[in-house]
């Protein structure tokens, strides 16, 4: 694989979070804030520049530019939770704008380097309004979409992929929501953890240091995208530590102990100091799972909903597997972060606070998506590993 690849996607990922910790510190003019914009172009042109191999990647950014620039967003978590501490980081000045606990229905304890990045382009255009800043999701679909194209190596399977992901996905790519963004973060990040998958890219000895700090670069995303990026995060670490990856056991606990840093200093500490919680934090939750875990009318209502929300890529995730013949062992990892992602949600599931009916409709959709988008990886995975026989 070209070092320089690697680089311009370390690259990309690094502006995301140096923009974010920016905000903290010193928040951006007009001038540093067109530089990061500029810089972040910039570093895209080498890794799209061959349009033979990346035109499904161009046209979905074609797409997405489309549909962010000329659509407002009438979702309620994107206009009322993300955009809106984009607007406060941009109109208070700084990062932590929301720890005063104004609007506290905005779940002000939710990170905010997605915030942050809409902040800076409403700070290039000089205002902010309900259109522009939304292109931030842009920006943060294009480094997990170039590690998938890569990861495929095949326009298209990606264009397969890129179906798939319109179908799981659909309007929450571009209206604002995090949900795709980390599900994306997530699939890429799990993926490129698997030994088979160096020999797809043909990451040599002088290049495999590099790869490390690319899978680590993503590692310290996805807790600074969403609170369910941390669990995913220690999901992902557990299945890593457990078996054979990509990277070796020390340099993946580097990666890992530098996201855990990096989050805790930049926003988990914060929130601590100003006292905030999330709204899950209610106390009686063992009293709450025990009650549902017991009450046949509550599992069934879980199992369903997680079942109609999989049934599709588990079917073609494990037909593809057993079809094309290869062993479920080389894919450890990710059947392993399955098990324990989707037994943190029942976790979260059988404790919520909330009316479990209400919280499975508003919800389990949008947590199942990192679950979709994975089994579906998989699965192109399986195909591309087909066409080599």
């Amino acid at each position: 694989m070209n070092n320089k690849f690697l680089i311009s996607v370390i690259g990309l990922n690094s502006i995301l979070v140096l923009n974010y910790l920016l905000w903290a510190i010193c928040p951006p003019n007009a001038l540093v804030a067109q530089i990061i914009i500029v810089l972040y172009i910039a570093i895209c042109i080498y890794p799209l520049k061959n349009i033979k191999e990346t035109w499904p990647l161009l046209g979905f950014i074609a797409f997405g530019l489309l549909v962010t620039m000329f659509t407002g967003s009438e979702a309620w978590d994107a206009r009322s939770i993300w955009l809106f501490h984009g607007k406060r980081i941009f109109f208070d000045g700084g990062l932590y704008a929301q720890l005063d606990n104004y609007a506290p229905w905005s779940h002000n304890d939710y990170p905010v380097i997605f915030s942050a990045f809409a902040a800076t382009l409403a700070t290039v255009v000089g205002d902010w309004n309900e259109i522009f800043p939304k292109s931030a999701a842009i920006f943060f679909l294009i480094p997990p979409l170039l590690m998938l194209l890569k990861i495929f190596s095949s326009p298209n399977l990606f264009l397969i992929f890129n179906i798939g992901l319109l179908k799981i996905c659909g309007d929450l790519l571009f209206n604002g929501y995090i949900d795709a963004i980390l599900a994306l973060y997530t699939c890429a990040s799990v993926l490129m953890l698997i030994p088979m998958v160096i020999e797809v890219l043909n990451v040599d000895a002088k290049t495999r240091q590099t790869y490390g700090v690319l899978a680590g670069s993503f590692l310290i995303v996805l807790p600074l995208l969403k609170n369910e990026g941390l669990v995913i995060l220690l999901c992902i670490s557990i299945a890593a530590l457990l078996f054979e990856s990509s990277l070796t056991k020390k340099f993946y606990i580097y990666a890992l102990l530098a996201s855990l840093l990096i989050y805790f200093l930049s926003w988990k500490m914060p929130l601590l100091q100003a006292n905030l919680q999330n709204d899950m934090s209610v106390p009686g939750g063992i009293s709450r799972a025990f009650d549902r875990v017991t009450d046949v009318d509550s599992l069934r209502l879980i199992a369903l909903s997680i079942f109609k929300n999989i049934w599709l890529c588990l079917a073609l995730m494990t037909l593809s597997l057993c079809v094309i013949k290869i062993k479920f062992s080389k894919f450890n990892i990710p059947v392993t972060f399955l098990i324990l992602y989707l037994a943190a949600l029942l976790v979260v599931y059988f404790m919520t606070p909330h009316d479990l009916a209400w919280h499975l409709g508003l919800s389990i959709s949008r947590t199942l998506m990192p679950v979709n988008l994975l089994m579906l990886g998989i699965t192109i995975l399986a195909l591309k590993q087909y066409k080599r026989l």
